[in-house]
């Protein structure tokens, strides 16, 4: 999966991205709306989700492309940290209705905080108790335990069969003691893997285990447990067990069927192919390292790579440097002049290049950076790329005049601005005269005859570009273009509508090539539009359109009360609009397409009503603080909780009935899906 807003891969399933910290939808339980409150000495404090901490190593320096697996993270202690005011309560980070048992072949299980502890249960049964300490040595108040139990899923691992779980007790100060737990037989004893651990991996079913203790990265296969690295700052780990790791002293090295290969040190960028050959950024040089092989230069004075292919293709640009001098005819007269606006540096300029595996090929070049979006629309960011870029043709355009530009300064419009800043004002419109838009599709570049493109999107399906243009920035409008593209040529751009809103990007219903977008939005409110057809008015003008596989519908938002963070909720079918439920504080989407949601809901008891929707509406529960959705599609919700206590009855809803699973209960706790795992 891909963060829509730096656009760097991430572990499927994950929370949140690990370069930006954007928060995800949840996959199979897509949160919608603000979750329920705490109340505390009779006030509610309504909690804010914001981004999880980001990690250090990726502040320390930040990926210019995303890798299939560049996702070694570690967290400091201070940013997990809960006492010492590291964390205000108004603004710590709480989640509690998260998907549960998702992903490849999981059983329905539910992981949840009591007494200070972690439980699991198989929902038959009864829970099993799978930590003796899990903060060691923390003296925490129910309300910092649950703040905590945010993170706890972080440490916890369960393998894609559901047999066995990984999971780390007596957690403090960033480390803990990492344990193997069979999920089959209840009966057998946790294994111990080792203590002191800050981080962890598991691959192959956990037939394969990497851990961090000490700086140290040991590899656990079987019942041995070996050392592989020292002094080891950040790692990452292939699907086949290969690693690639930092050392404190900013040298990368790669294990590669157990042996070790130096790269290079401080470098930008960094990955290595399953076949053990690196691709790693040295300033503003490429480099291609075959294992236990010299490097060989790819490209340099290079600013950026771009995007990578499967095949190890790259895009990637160049940047140049113009002052404002360089856009005017020289002059002796206003030498002066001259003189300053040769200090004076203009927006750079970038070229964008394709290297196809032996060559550079360049695509345009004088492109504007500002202008220069990126989509990718595969499950894989390296399968397929697009760009749409802004070229100007500085050739044509010739040089400006020093005289044209005294002119202008002694107007009564320019009259008190700085002649530099007329100077950028003449060059944007000389620019704009000479700009034309390029679209890139695998590497194929086609010219696109329109003006003042501000958004796109394009679809593989249907081999044709949706385009915004004439944008009215005051009244946030635009109109909307479509082209087929195909035999490297473009078709003709046919005007689909006008007076679209420009407040949210083009897009696609996610799972689908339908667009969607808004008109007459007035305070973010206005008109549906789906597939080019009017679908509804009273919607909030945001990107919550989803899809119902299995109803064949999108399920849309509406009468927004704002000040009850209520809603409703409705399906559109292509034909009509059906309304689902009125008063609507939250929903999820489960696996299945069934669609679980939270109404009625107090703020001042936390509580609510919660109810399924799967072709016709049913009826779950009362009183419901929160609720999660299994694998499986069951509803796991937390009810007659008190606010006070902070505890409440846990219980699963399968679809018939409901089952009471444990009383007295903190919160529910996720696994984090991801392959790095790490102590709070």
């Amino acid at each position: 999966m891909f963060c829509p807003n730096c656009g760097n891969q991430t572990e499927d399933g994950s929370r949140f991205c690990m370069f930006c910290g954007t928060r995800f939808e949840v996959q199979g339980a897509q949160q919608e709306m603000p979750q329920p409150g705490i109340q505390e000495d009779n006030e509610i404090y309504f909690v804010q989700e914001q981004p999880m901490p980001v990690p250090v190593s990726t502040q320390k320096k930040r990926p210019a492309f995303p890798m299939r697996w560049l996702t070694g993270i570690r967290l400091s202690k201070k940013q997990l940290a809960i006492g010492g005011g590291a964390v205000a309560l108004a603004a710590v980070v709480l989640l509690l209705v998260l998907l549960i048992g998702a992903g490849g072949g999981e059983p329905n299980y539910a992981l949840y905080i009591k007494d200070g502890e972690m439980f699991y249960h198989g929902l038959s049964g009864k829970p099993q108790q799978i930590t003796e300490e899990l903060l060691d040595g923390m003296e925490l108040d129910d309300r910092s335990m649950l703040y905590k139990a945010y993170y706890m899923g972080a440490g916890v691992h369960v393998t894609e069969d559901g047999k066995t779980m990984f999971y780390m007790d007596g957690q403090n100060d960033g480390q803990g003691v990492l344990y193997r737990r069979s999920l089959t037989n209840s009966g057998k004893e946790p294994e111990k893997i080792a203590s002191n651990v800050e981080q962890y991996a598991v691959l192959n079913n956990g037939k394969l285990v990497f851990y961090l203790k000490n700086a140290t990265l040991h590899r656990v296969k079987g019942s041995n447990d070996e050392k592989i690295a020292k002094d080891v700052e950040d790692f990452r780990i292939s699907d086949a067990g290969d690693v690639l790791y930092e050392n404190e002293d900013g040298q990368w090295y790669l294990i590669y069927r157990n042996k070790e290969d130096k790269i290079g040190s401080d470098l930008e960028i960094c990955f290595t192919t399953e076949k053990g050959v690196t691709y790693y950024q040295d300033e503003d040089r490429l480099y291609r390292k075959p294992f236990g092989k010299d490097k060989e230069k790819l490209v340099d004075d290079m600013d950026t790579v771009v995007q990578f292919e499967e095949n190890s293709n790259f895009y990637f640009t160049r940047r140049e440097e113009l002052t404002l001098n360089d856009f005017f005819q020289a002059d002796k007269e206003y030498e002066n002049w001259m003189s300053g606006m040769e200090e004076q540096t203009y927006t750079p300029f970038y070229s964008l290049y394709y290297y196809n595996g032996k060559q550079e090929i360049l695509l345009g070049e004088a492109c504007a950076n500002r202008q220069m979006h990126y989509i990718s629309d595969a499950e894989s960011i390296m399968e397929s790329f697009t760009i749409l870029y802004t070229r100007y043709d500085l050739e044509s355009m010739g040089k400006l005049s020093y005289k044209d530009l005294e002119k202008l300064c002694s107007t009564e419009e320019y009259f008190y601005y700085s002649v530099y800043d007329v100077a950028r004002i003449m060059i944007d419109e000389a620019l704009a005269e000479n700009a034309s838009y390029c679209l890139c599709v695998d590497s194929e570049i086609y010219e696109l005859d329109a003006e003042r493109i501000e958004d796109f999107v394009y679809s593989r399906e249907e081999k044709a570009v949706y385009l915004m243009t004439d944008v009215d920035e005051e009244k946030q409008e635009g109109t909307l273009l479509r082209a087929d593209i195909s035999g490297g040529k473009v078709g003709e751009l046919a005007e689909l509508d006008n007076d679209v809103y420009t407040g949210i990007s083009l897009n696609f219903v996610g799972g689908t090539q339908t667009l969607y977008y808004y008109k007459d939005v007035e305070d973010k409110i206005g008109e549906l539009y789906i597939g080019g057809e009017r679908v509804d008015e009273d919607v909030p003008a945001t990107a919550h359109i989803k899809y119902l596989a299995k109803e064949k519908a999108f399920l849309y938002r509406s009468d927004l009360d704002a000040e009850e963070d209520t809603y409703t909720i409705q399906c559109y079918d292509g034909k009509k609009v059906q309304q689902i439920a009125e008063d609507v504080y939250t929903y999820s989407i489960g696996n299945d397409g069934s669609v679980v949601f939270l109404y009625d809901y107090d703020r001042e008891r936390a509580e609510g009503s919660l109810a399924l929707y799967n072709g016709k509406v049913v009826q779950i529960g009362e009183d419901v603080h929160d609720y999660a959705l299994t694998a499986e599609g069951d509803v796991l919700f937390l009810h007659d909780y008190s606010t006070k206590r902070y505890k409440g009855d846990l219980a699963v809803f399968n679809g018939r009935k409901v089952k009471k699973l444990d009383e007295d209960v903190l919160a529910i706790v996720t696994p984090h899906n991801g392959r790095y795992h790490y102590c709070v």
